[in-house]
């Protein structure tokens, strides 16, 4: 091998460790991993909330303040249970509750049919089922909603009330 060939060589080998070197850094800066919120305390009112995040193999668990949270979570209360889902620009009131869902830990569950034109209708929360007469109605920041869940777009901070409502 001559000088130019090694000289080759040694420089492909530090451009490959650079570019090696700002993937792990940019890996690691990213977020290539999601929140799934947990309420430890269902009293929201209490200074101190715990969120866990859950990684690939690992949990750690944070707190946040009460002032902290309308900045980084939207709440849902119902049937006397506080639930939080970590926001996304655009969510909507149905996206935001198959968060909560989807987070087993939350033993949340609620039924739904899409009404082709009209949207989601929420037929049951936490196995209580509407009835006729008798249906789920929601509310964000204490305000009755005017749109189905599946077309009202939430803000930072909000907060989702279902209650029960005779017609």
């Amino acid at each position: 091998m001559n000088k130019s060939q090694i000289k080759r060589i040694y420089i492909f080998t530090i451009i490959a460790l650079v570019i090696s070197i700002l993937f792990i850094i940019s890996f690691k800066n990213s977020q290539h991993y999601y929140i799934q919120p947990v309420v430890k305390n269902k009293n929201i009112k209490d200074k101190v909330i715990t969120i866990q995040e859950e990684h690939k193999n690992k949990t750690p668990v944070k707190s946040i303040t009460k002032d902290k949270i309308s900045k980084e979570i939207v709440t849902l209360k119902v049937l006397g249970q506080t639930y939080v889902a970590p926001f996304t620009e655009g969510d909507s009131v149905y996206e935001v509750m198959q968060k909560i869902e989807n987070n087993k830990i939350n033993n949340f569950v609620f039924t739904s049919k899409n009404y082709s034109g009209l949207g989601v209708f929420i037929n049951s929360i936490n196995g209580v089922s509407g009835t006729a007469g008798n249906y789920w109605v929601y509310f964000v920041n204490n305000k009755e909603a005017s749109v189905g869940v599946s077309s009202y777009v939430l803000h930072l901070g909000d907060i989702i009330t279902w209650k029960q409502s005779s017609s």
